[in-house]
């Protein structure tokens, strides 16, 4: 059912953004688009793409071995750049997932081992797609990371770590982002640090470190909409879900 709807939305902003193109009458369109999904599934790439096809558009899509799959989720994001580039004067319009762009795939932004300065480089291939057919519409989607409530539900997606740990995380983290927006109750505040202590060191700081990176990345993609490198930018929550917290 969830495979359902994700491709249902997908499919609803791809139809959205090549017929409300800001200024640009839905006639006068051309009929090409670049098409990169988070990753190979059919769900994400070819039932999609298919579905923009019945529309009437050619939609171009990187060769598969490029994406991120099951077996390989980090995949190869320099040669789906260098990809994108080389074809983007053939099209009037770019759908792009950052994830797959940036880490290989939306399974490898949860557990890559990336520096800052990499993933920061990589946003930054989007100003030279920009370069290479600066009247093409480029419109990219990416993924705030998500924090899975237990260890059962990260369903071995994320660091290795989170089998043992998750549920932990999942509630210190709620209890930090509560002491920033709230406050906490002096009950919460034993609990957040009973937490700190439970929790190794390593594993907290390399999971905190990777979510700064993930910021940091939205942040230069949000600037790139700005200076209207990007023509629209859509971040969406991963398996978003209510915080909780130990009652």
């Amino acid at each position: 059912m969830q495979f359902k709807y994700l491709k249902q939305l997908l499919c609803l902003f791809l139809m959205m953004i090549v017929v409300y193109v800001p200024n640009v009458v839905f006639a006068s369109l051309n009929k090409t688009i670049i098409f990169v999904p988070h990753d190979n599934r059919p769900i994400s790439f070819k039932q999609t793409a298919d579905n923009i096809r019945d529309l009437g558009y050619e939609v171009l899509t990187p060769p598969e071995e490029l994406l991120g799959n099951r077996e390989n989720p980090y995949a190869k994001p320099e040669e789906l750049s260098k990809w994108v580039i080389e074809n983007a004067k053939k099209a009037d319009a770019a759908v792009i997932s950052s994830d797959s762009m940036v880490y290989g795939s939306l399974v490898a932004s949860r557990k890559h081992n990336l520096s800052e300065d990499v993933v920061l480089a990589r946003v930054h291939n989007f100003e030279k797609i920009h370069q290479a057919n600066p009247n093409m519409k480029l419109y990219v989607f990416g993924s705030i990371m998500r924090t899975p409530q237990t260890s059962e539900a990260s369903g071995s997606e994320d660091a290795n770590y989170y089998a043992q740990y998750g549920t932990d995380i999942a509630r210190y983290t709620a209890l930090t982002d509560k002491l920033e927006q709230d406050g906490l109750t002096h009950k919460e505040r034993k609990q957040l640090q009973q937490y700190e202590q439970k929790i190794p060191k390593a594993a907290l700081d390399d999971w905190l470190s990777r979510r700064q990176g993930n910021f940091l990345v939205s942040k230069n993609l949000i600037d790139l909409a700005r200076n209207d490198v990007i023509t629209y930018l859509a971040l969406g929550c991963d398996d978003n879900a209510e915080i909780f917290t130990d009652k």
